[in-house]
């Protein structure tokens, strides 16, 4: 999974273009190539669900919530 900053080390959230309400289509289209770039696209996709307690899981559920 993809972390806060990008390989060239800019912060994730520099990088989402802004919607100024013009063009939706060219800004979605954007995003979508972003999201898929740092492989968050699935999470749009198939939504994300939030362990109850991140503590009481094993270190192989940790693992594994951190490539999906």
């Amino acid at each position: 999974m993809a972390n806060a900053n990008s390989s060239n080390g800019h912060n994730l959230a520099s990088l989402i273009p802004l919607f100024n309400g013009d063009n939706y289509d060219y800004w979605s289209n954007n995003v979508k190539v972003l999201l898929k770039s740092i492989e968050l696209w699935n999470m749009v996709e198939d939504g994300y669900e939030e362990p109850e307690n991140e503590l009481a899981l094993t270190q192989a559920q940790r693992n594994a919530l951190k490539e999906n």
